[in-house]
């Protein structure tokens, strides 16, 4: 990309907090706050760990196969991490979402419809 004369820019340079890391979201949980901002929580649904798990042990000590489990009979909702954002932000990052949501769409639908093609035999390619 070629800059033009007399242009004013800003150069941003990425780098990775000491605490990043990609989570796993299933959805959000929040809404407006009463200072005007937007609070979303990112979660991730989990089925419950066992409460316990009993294993028979043999003569020798070793341990051996599992003989029982209790689980809870819930699946846990495991909050990741919290956001506040302005209205603004929130509208700018929901429209960012909604439009690499629908590249993903389009270039999927796109290798989806090159795949169906098949050869006069009826195979595919």
């Amino acid at each position: 990309m070629e800059e033009k004369p007399n242009l004013r820019t800003i150069t941003y340079k990425f780098e990775k907090d000491d605490h990043y890391r990609i989570i796993p979201v299933s959805g959000v949980w929040g809404g407006p706050t009463p200072g005007g901002e937007i609070m979303v929580n990112l979660f991730h649904d989990a089925f419950s760990l066992p409460q316990d798990v009993k294993y028979a042990v043999s003569p020798d000590g070793r341990v051996g196969q599992e003989v029982a489990r209790t689980v809870p009979e819930n699946v846990q909702r495991i909050l990741l991490a919290g956001m506040i954002l302005t209205p603004a932000q929130a509208d700018f990052i929901g429209r960012w979402l909604q439009e690499n949501a629908q590249a993903v769409s389009n270039q999927a639908r796109s290798q989806h419809a090159g795949d169906s093609k098949g050869d006069s035999k009826g195979n595919s390619k």
